[in-house]
């Protein structure tokens, strides 16, 4: 026959594990899990000792989760930081090329103003003129 320990010698384990599991001692977790299935203790006891099993465990889960989450935030970090640099090398290697075009374009107007500034391309303007006004 199992022996029954009272409802106040049951709490006072429960609450010793509990403590020293909020105190960071998880190795403690078995002994509150083995509470809940001990028929020696009061069924409040055994039912406040699953409670607080469950607890534990959802508290695992959702540290669980967090760290999952934590190290898919820093991967996906790592890859934004690598993407920002690859565009930033791009982005200057664009500004480069826009720099260079801007100089021919100019370069190119320039030698275009010039040729039209002379009295040679006048000449040879005014004989285009007169060719499509004249008659056919």
């Amino acid at each position: 026959m199992t022996q029954h320990i009272s409802e106040a010698e049951a709490l006072d384990q429960l609450k010793s594990l509990c403590e020293a599991i909020a105190g960071g001692r998880y190795e403690e977790v078995d002994g509150l899990l083995a509470m809940t299935g001990d028929q020696a203790l009061p069924e409040t006891v055994r039912r406040l000792a699953e409670a607080f099993g469950m607890m534990i465990v959802r508290v695992e889960a959702r540290e669980l989760h967090l760290e999952e989450t934590l190290a898919a935030l820093t991967a996906a970090q790592a890859l934004l930081e690598q993407h920002n640099r690859s565009l930033a090398a791009s982005n200057e290697a664009l500004s480069a090329e826009v720099h260079r075009l801007r100089i021919d374009i100019s370069s190119r107007d320039r030698a275009v103003a010039e040729i039209a500034d002379t009295d040679q391309f006048r000449a040879v303007q005014a004989m285009a003129k007169r060719l499509r006004d004249r008659s056919l």
